[in-house]
């Protein structure tokens, strides 16, 4: 029995147009992740055999089971790497198949044994159908595989609707639901664009492309499909996108779900963030002497000096004077940006203050244009700071979140909600230096770099055959199903 073996799991399990778990591979370690929280609480358990869980009556729908496939190999193959040879070609045929007895297999986890290669006699079958010279060798593991079963609700996604009612996807398992299983509420309507079923007062719509509610009432087995049929006659099923109010936006999802133990865990800690921000900024302000001792250049006016979205540091020592090329960083009066740019001439006279000129090594003037009206010199209350350094493109960032204001939004959620209880969505956790996963009531930290695009991976093709891909990136393998 493995470590999997030894958890029983409790995960939200959503399924969209595509299944998309996430399985990470490192060394004899495999960690499935499945990054969505929209539907009803599933048990989740990793069973020994599936046989014996159904004779239990726990209907779940994964399972950790052991399994025996035959890899035929040609003679080329042969060598040094013939069991990574045979493991990775494990990896390919089983990987995002189906079969009629155990579902669909999500992810090899272990193997257990490579049995001693058979060569195959060359016999006319044998030579039709992979060949002479080939040689078979028996493989027994364990995977993760996906089984649903009578009675379970999940989140699924319509993609046809006609008058006999609705067919939709719950990851590679296709699902109808018929007519009659559609609440009597709810009216065919053929002239809209798209079709859809709606209520009369169209507070529900359920169109092509909407995630609907849906509980299986029951599975056909083929034997290499599972089909399952489903219906909306209960109660909290039927649109998940349906007009009733805010508090329906996905947007507020995670938090609607939260008790109030939760909620004030979030807000402290959203309240240890803000107070750390400001405790290392006034920190910054009292050793630099500048009310903004970090800024940001936002144009090009001081090019090649300094470029847009260059991070400056910047102090403000009263007691040491201003010289002509310093680069000072100024307010002027009506304006809330301040402005970084080079002293080109100062004016000084006895028991005067002093005065200074500035310009923009990249323009053709002097800044009289940019100061107040009738103002023509700078003086040393006008200065925020003198750059004393800078760090090339750290403050890129920040230029693209006043461009984009979504993106304050979305850092912001990012890093304040705690992503630690199962109804998290683990996928927004993914890091470009780490991973928290969630496992139980705890979390699992895996040292990993994650560099690949999102966007791409899917369960299906446009044929509706599994397609996966793997990648390789320090030494820990990933693949999305």
């Amino acid at each position: 029995m493995t470590q999997l073996d030894l958890f029983q799991l409790r995960w939200r399990f959503c399924v969209r147009r595509n299944l998309t778990l996430w399985v990470v591979r490192s060394g004899h370690t495999v960690v499935v992740i499945f990054p969505f929280a929209m539907s009803d609480m599933l048990n989740i358990t990793f069973a020994t055999v599936l046989r014996e869980k159904i004779r239990e009556g726990i209907n779940d729908m994964f399972y950790h089971i052991p399994l025996d496939h035959e890899i035929c190999l040609h003679p080329k193959y042969f060598g040094p790497d013939l069991l990574e040879t045979v493991k990775r070609k494990l990896f390919n045929e089983v990987e995002g198949t189906c079969t009629g007895k155990y579902g669909f297999v999500v992810a090899v986890t272990t193997i257990d044994n490579i049995g001693a290669g058979l060569i195959q006699p060359g016999n006319s079958l044998v030579i039709d159908s992979k060949g002479r010279g080939f040689v078979l060798y028996p493989v027994k593991y364990k995977a993760i595989v996906f089984r649903p079963f009578k009675g379970q609700v999940v989140d699924a996604v319509v993609n046809q609707v006609n008058k006999v009612g609705l067919f939709c996807d719950i990851g590679p398992l296709s699902c109808f639901v018929s007519r009659h299983c559609i609440p009597p509420d709810m009216e065919f309507e053929p002239n809209s664009n798209p079709p859809c079923y709606k209520t009369a007062d169209e507070s529900v719509v359920i169109k092509q492309d909407d995630e609907i509610r849906v509980k299986l009432i029951g599975t056909r087995v083929d034997a290499s499909d599972i089909f399952a049929i489903g219906t909306l006659m209960d109660d909290y099923l039927g649109s998940s996108t349906s007009k009733m109010g805010v508090w329906n936006l996905q947007i507020f999802d995670e938090i609607r779900r939260m008790n109030i133990r939760q909620l004030l865990y979030q807000g402290l800690n959203f309240a240890m963030i803000v107070s750390s921000a400001l405790m290392i900024w006034k920190g910054l302000m009292v050793i630099s002497g500048s009310e903004s001792p970090i800024v940001v250049v936002l144009s090009g006016s001081m090019e090649p000096a300094f470029y847009r979205g260059d991070l400056l540091l910047l102090t403000n020592d009263e007691s040491d004077p201003i010289r002509a090329g310093d680069i000072t960083v100024f307010k002027i009066e009506g304006r809330d940006i301040p402005i970084v740019h080079r002293v080109i001439k100062v004016h000084e006279k006895s028991n005067e203050e002093t005065k200074f000129l500035t310009k923009g090594d990249n323009n053709q003037v002097d800044d009289r244009g940019l100061y107040a009206s009738g103002q023509f010199w700078l003086t040393r209350k006008d200065v925020v700071g003198r750059a004393k350094g800078f760090i090339p493109y750290a403050g890129i960032v920040t230029i693209f979140m006043n461009d984009y204001p979504k993106l304050k939004y979305a850092a912001l959620s990012s890093f304040c909600i705690e992503k630690d209880s199962p109804s998290t969505k683990i996928l927004h956790f993914i890091r470009f230096e780490g991973m928290i996963l969630c496992i139980g009531r705890g979390t699992l930290e895996m040292p990993i770099t994650v560099t690949w695009s999102l966007s791409g991976w899917n369960v299906c093709d446009d044929k509706r055959q599994p397609a996966q891909v793997m990648g390789q990136y320090d030494g820990v393998g990933a693949k999305a199903i």
